[in-house]
C-alpha cells in the first residue's frame, strides 16, 4: 500500500505546537479536577481512544504510516483524517491539487453530517468513516449525498491492557458504569444491585482514568452500562476485553432528527458479550440468577474488536479503495 498518513489536526509546524500545547493543558486541568492522569491525552489528538487505537493497531501490523506530521511534503498518497474540520478542508485541497491519491475522513470529525455545510459531502472524500451501521443509516438520511460512500468502522482495544486477573475474588462486585441516564434511574439500578446482594462499584464518564476502570472490572462478576446512546460504546469493549459481561440499559430511543430510527445504546453488542434491558423489571430479573456461563466476551474481542483487528479492516479498506487522484 502507498504511505499512509494519520491526522487529527493541520499540517503545519504552528498548529502542531499550539494542538500540543492545548492537549497539555486539557490534561492539566483533568488533574486539578480530579487527579486523573492519563499521558495519552498528551500523545494522541482527537478522539484519544480512537486514535491511539489505530497508530497502536498500525504498529502492530508494521505498516508504514506517519502521524500528524508537521510538514505538507511528509504527507502520504493516502490520508485518513480522524479528527479536525481544518484537517479535513486542507485536506481537500491537497486532494484537488493532487497531492493525495485516497481521502477518508472520520469518525470523529462531526457529530452529524450535515454541519460545516455537509463537508464530509465534498467529493475529494473517499470514504466516510462512522462508528457503526447506526450512524450510516443516521448520516445517509441527513445527507443523501453520502448514500454509498459511508463506512462502518470501530476503534479497538488494547487487549494486552485491558485483560483480566486470575486468582480474584469477583462473584459480589459489579461495575456501574454512569453516563448520561437520569441520576434517580442509576441510583434505583445500584439499589437493586444492593438488594441482591452485589456491590456496585460506580464509574463516572468523564470522571475516571482507565486504571481506575480497569481495576473495577477486574474486580466485577459483570458490568451495568446505563447510557441513553452510542455510536459505538468503547468503554464496553474494555469491558468484554476483561472478560466482564455487560448488563446494557438500552432504551432504544428515537433519533432526535429522524423520525422512525431507533438508536441503540450497545451497536457491537452480542449474546457472547452481554444482554441488553429496557425495564427495571427485566434488569432485576437478569441479575437475580446471573451467571457468566455462556458469555465469551473476551474471546469475542480478541477476534473482532482489537487494536490490530480494527488497524487491518482500515488497511483493506484503504487498499481496496479505487485510486482517485485528481491530477
Amino acid at each position: 500500500m502507498e504511505k499512509l498518513t494519520i491526522l487529527t489536526r493541520r499540517v503545519s509546524l504552528a498548529y502542531a505546537l499550539l494542538k500540543k500545547a492545548r492537549n497539555m493543558l486539557r490534561f492539566l486541568r483533568a488533574f486539578a479536577k480530579g487527579g486523573i492522569i492519563d499521558f495519552d491525552y498528551i500523545r494522541y489528538g482527537g478522539h484519544v481512544a480512537v486514535t491511539r487505537s489505530l497508530v497502536h493497531g498500525l504498529r502492530e501490523l508494521g505498516t508504514s504510516f506517519n502521524y500528524n506530521p508537521v510538514s505538507v511534503s511528509a504527507i502520504g498518497d493516502v490520508v485518513v483524517v480522524l479528527s479536525g474540520v481544518g484537517a479535513v478542508r486542507q485536506a481537500i485541497e491537497l486532494k484537488k491539487q493532487g497531492k493525495i491519491k485516497k481521502l477518508f475522513v472520520g469518525p470523529n470529525v462531526v457529530e452529524m453530517s450535515t454541519e460545516y455545510d455537509n463537508l464530509l459531502a465534498a467529493p475529494e472524500i473517499d470514504a466516510c468513516l462512522v462508528p457503526s451501521d447506526m450512524t450510516v443509516a443516521i448520516y445517509e438520511r441527513l445527507t443523501p449525498a453520502l448514500r454509498g460512500r459511508c463506512v462502518s468502522w470501530y476503534a479497538g482495544v488494547g487487549e494486552k491492557y485491558w485483560s483480566p486477573l486470575e486468582h480474584v475474588s469477583i462473584a459480589k462486585n459489579v461495575a456501574v458504569y454512569w453516563k448520561n441516564a437520569p441520576k434517580p434511574f442509576c441510583m434505583e439500578v445500584e439499589r437493586l444491585l444492593t438488594v441482591h446482594g452485589y456491590t456496585p462499584l460506580r464509574i463516572v464518564y468523564g470522571r475516571y482514568n482507565k486504571k481506575e476502570f480497569r481495576r473495577k472490572l477486574r474486580m466485577s462478576a459483570f458490568s451495568v452500562f446505563l447510557s441513553i446512546t452510542e455510536t459505538q460504546g468503547i468503554a464496553l469493549a474494555e469491558s468484554w476485553a476483561v472478560n466482564v459481561p455487560t448488563l446494557v440499559w438500552d432504551p432504544q430511543i428515537e433519533h432526535y432528527y429522524i423520525r422512525g430510527l431507533q438508536t441503540t445504546a450497545a451497536p457491537y453488542l452480542t449474546d457472547a458479550t452481554g444482554l441488553r434491558w429496557k425495564e427495571l423489571g427485566e434488569f432485576e430479573a437478569a441479575i437475580k440468577n446471573f451467571s457468566a456461563d455462556g458469555f465469551q466476551p473476551r474471546a469475542w474481542v480478541m477476534e473482532h474488536m482489537t487494536d490490530r483487528v480494527s488497524a487491518e479492516q482500515l488497511v483493506q479498506l484503504c487498499k481496496a479503495t479505487p485510486d482517485t487522484k485528481t491530477l
